[in-house]
């Protein structure tokens, strides 16, 4: 991990650090941002907020994709959390320890996960689908989603995350949105309780 290169935006300019930089004596979750410029990521990223003073961790937002400019825009609204995967290094480094068969450009783009470190490893994981992802939504227990998911079927390209167009106006966008794109990661309830029995532990 050495290696993997990150940049930052600080004091008017874009810096280059590695990942060892990020990681520390702390526990650090870093997530994958895609969709840097929605509302509906600002209020994913709202939710990753709460995880880091609920559980006393640093959360690390990290673009793939996008462009330097990207930095910037963010940071002025989450100042000291955004990061940029300069090399695709980090997301080349997370498909190698999970076996993925996408291309790096496709996971630097549509891949959402929350990997967490803690002493320089990855102690828990979480991602969603990267593979059959409409077969994968289908399994949503939302009936509002499902009818929507059934209905679009044939025009869906199984090699793309569902598209946001499909959710029409009078829709709650942002329930739908995140049933649709983070069902597994918002709320993430497997590792809110990972890090709840950690905390336990550590405070005996």
């Amino acid at each position: 991990m050495k290696d993997i290169n990150l940049s930052v935006f600080q004091n008017g300019v874009i810096q280059n650090k590695t990942l060892q930089d990020f990681l520390g004596n702390q526990q650090v979750l870093i997530c994958s941002v895609t969709r840097a410029a929605e509302p509906l990521t600002y209020r994913y990223i709202d939710y990753l907020k709460t995880l880091e003073t609920k559980h006393n961790i640093k959360v690390i937002l990290l673009l793939s994709h996008g462009g330097l400019i990207t930095l910037p825009r963010l940071e002025l609204i989450f100042p000291g959390t955004i990061v940029y995967d300069t090399d695709k290094k980090f997301v080349k480094f997370l498909a190698e320890q999970y076996n993925k068969t996408k291309p790096v450009d496709w996971l630097s783009k549509l891949w959402t996960y929350q990997v967490l470190f803690d002493n320089n490893s990855i102690v828990s994981f979480s991602e969603q689908p990267t593979e059959e992802h409409v077969k994968n939504l289908l399994k949503s227990k939302n009936p509002g989603i499902l009818e929507m998911v059934k209905t679009h079927w044939k025009n869906i390209d199984e090699n793309k995350h569902f598209s946001r167009m499909q959710l029409t106006k009078e829709e709650n966008r942002v329930e739908y949105g995140r049933t649709i794109f983070y069902y597994n990661l918002w709320p993430n309830v497997r590792l809110e309780q990972f890090l709840f029995d950690n905390t336990v532990v550590s405070n005996v």
